[in-house]
This record gives C-alpha cells, structure tokens and sequence, in this order.
C-alpha cells in the first residue's frame, strides 16, 4: 500500500521507516536494525589446539576459561589444564587469541627439565624487568651451583640446595687466583638461599616440582651473624659536619 510523505508528498511505501526521497521518519519508533558484528563471531579451535568452555550462572567478571592440551588418554581422548599464567578471560575471542599466543610458542616446561633448563627459563621471565646489577648478582650466585646443574628440577631437595649453600664453589677467571676454586661468602649464601627461593616458586607455578624446598628451611645461626659483621657500618654526621655540609651546598 502505497501513501503520501508527509513532509515531500511523494508517494511511499507504508512499510518504509523513512522517506527514501527526503528522508522524513515515517516509523520513529521502529529502530533500524544494527548491521551485525561479524568480530563477535566465534572463531573454531583446530585439533589439539585446546578447549574454550564458558563457566555459566556464576557472574564472573571473566567466564570464558581457556584450557592448553597437553597429551592423549589411551583412549585418544585429549588431556586438558588451564593455561598458565591465566586462564580466564572476559569473551571467547580473548581466550582464542591467548591459545593461539600459546601455541605459537608454548611456554609448558617439561616434567624432566634440568635446573639448568628451568634457570634459563626461569631468568628469560624474571630478569625482563630486572636491573643488570640485579641479573650480575643472580648469575653470580648460580655460578656456585655447577653441582646440580643436571639434576632433574623435581628431585631438588633442601639437603641439594644447602650443598650449594655450603660446599659450592666456582673457578676465579681472573687475577692472582685465577684456576683456584671461590666457595660461597655468607652474602652469596644468602643470594643462593633467595635464587632458589624464587626460581623454584616459578616452577611450582608451572607443576614442575612437587613443592619448594628452598622455602622450609632458614639460613642458620652462624651465615645471619657473619653477614651482619661484614655489614659497613653506619657513622651518622655530627653538627658541625652537618653545618660544614649546609655551607658547601
């Protein structure tokens, strides 16, 4: 049925929101339909690429969580656990977009890992932010550590760790003592003791060790006294310094 624009008086279909000569609303309250977001449309995981599943009727600022496969079941059923370090996100296409990140460069470590292997992993994410005097004092205290440098992650205990502690040692490149063995200051005891601490946290994270053994135990008695004797000690400024210091500035 055909009628008359109100505003131009050319003729138009009554089904028309508005006039296609001028433009008028004939139907204001009828809202044109939003083209769809094609962004919106859930994009498919290929085979073994990992699983997306939305958690529902929780309220869950992020209920899209994102799983990585990790084998097969004698069965050929996938093996699935979270994506580390997160894995839950807002939309589904955010939680593709982290799988796909994942499998470009898989960041799962292997339950067999060397210390070795998970040292350099661990400092490839540790030091990004680190300061280089920072990552000079780790790798010093590492170098003290060559004893168990092939043994498997898991296997570290607290009886491995305090060997380094105690009876670790590194070859001097330079001076008079070039060639003799260094073993470990109280303070690089320390640094050892911190090293493991942190590293060994990152591999809990990631299931590679049962528990770190680095944290259930102390440094002892005597390493804690011969640190703070090799503490400089501190001279405060006495008042007329402190004027003499004034004046110059």
């Amino acid at each position: 049925m055909l009628l008359k624009c109100p505003e131009c008086e050319l003729q138009i279909s009554d089904k028309a929101t508005f006039c296609p000569h001028c433009g008028y609303p004939i139907q204001p309250d009828i809202k044109p339909r939003k083209p769809r977001n094609k962004n919106n449309k859930r994009k498919r995981l290929p085979n073994g690429f990992g699983q997306i599943s939305q958690i529902k009727n929780r309220n869950l600022r992020n209920p899209y969580r994102a799983m990585v496969t990790v084998g097969k079941t004698s069965t050929g059923r996938p093996i699935c656990k979270p994506l580390k370090p997160e894995s839950y996100f807002p939309t589904y296409n955010d939680a593709y977009a982290a799988l796909v990140e994942y499998n470009k460069n898989p960041y799962d470590l292997k339950p067999d890992i060397t210390v070795k292997e998970l040292y350099e992993k661990w400092t490839a994410e540790y030091f990004k932010n680190a300061t280089d005097n920072y990552i000079r004092t780790v790798n010093s205290a590492w170098a003290y550590c060559s004893s168990i440098y092939d043994m498997r992650a898991k296997d570290i205990r607290s009886r491995h760790i305090k060997g380094c502690m105690e009876e670790g040692f590194r070859i001097e490149t330079r001076g008079k003592k070039k060639g003799e063995k260094v073993y470990a200051t109280p303070g690089t005891k320390s640094r050892i003791k911190s090293l493991f601490n942190n590293m060994l946290d990152y591999a809990l994270e990631y299931e590679i060790v049962p528990m770190n053994y680095a944290r259930t135990f102390e440094l002892s008695g005597d390493v804690i006294v011969e640190i703070e004797k090799n503490k400089k000690k501190h001279f405060p400024f006495d008042n007329k310094e402190m004027d003499l210091l004034w004046k110059k500035c």
